[in-house]
């Protein structure tokens, strides 16, 4: 009988990253991932896919937040592709990339190496410089423009995202009201 199945519900602790930046719980026979998860978090989570090598989850319920958890500054987490960690903390966020740099190098060299901590930002907001935001006119004429959601082509509709320069922020409505006048006048 398998531990795993789809839809199952399970509780988890979260202790780890995938290299794609995914939580991994090691509850039961396959690592668990878990999207949007923190190492510390104590989850209820559902099982969403069984694949040979780990199980993939979605979260259900944070029972216990991790210490580094935090709220999302964009209301688009989660739903947007960008962005996967941003409810770690960013102190908490270098130091995982920096854990998990020694840990790919260690893997790769046989040897673990010495690395320093790694030097953030002051302020990790409003610094993206370059950003390609695909349009889409819906059926009622209005235009949409913003990010694809992960892993698809559906555009998640923004107004603003706090990884952009505030100055591309200020840019977006214009563009999709510009967008909406030139598409109606090829109409007629």
């Amino acid at each position: 009988m398998k531990e795993f199945t789809k839809g199952k519900r399970i509780l988890v602790e979260i202790e780890d990253f995938s290299v794609k930046g995914d939580g991994i719980s090691k509850t039961g026979e396959k690592p668990v991932v878990v999207p949007f998860s923190v190492p510390g978090d104590r989850l209820k989570v559902r099982i969403t896919d069984i694949k040979k090598t780990y199980v993939l989850g979605e979260i259900e319920e944070i029972l216990e937040p991790s210490e580094h958890r935090i709220a999302p500054r964009c209301p688009h987490f989660g739903e947007c592709g960008g962005c996967p960690w941003q409810m770690i903390d960013y102190k908490a966020q270098l130091a995982f990339k920096r854990d998990a740099l020694v840990k790919l190098l260690s893997e790769f060299m046989g040897t673990s190496l010495p690395l320093d901590d790694v030097s953030g930002m002051e302020d990790p907001w409003f610094f993206r410089n370059k950003a390609q935001y695909p349009l889409k006119r819906l059926g009622s004429g209005k235009v949409i423009m913003g990010f694809y959601r992960k892993g698809t082509n559906h555009i998640v509709d923004l107004e603003e995202c706090p990884v952009e320069y505030r100055m591309l922020n200020e840019l977006i409505n214009p563009i999709k009201a510009v967008s909406y006048t030139h598409l109606r006048a090829h109409e007629t």
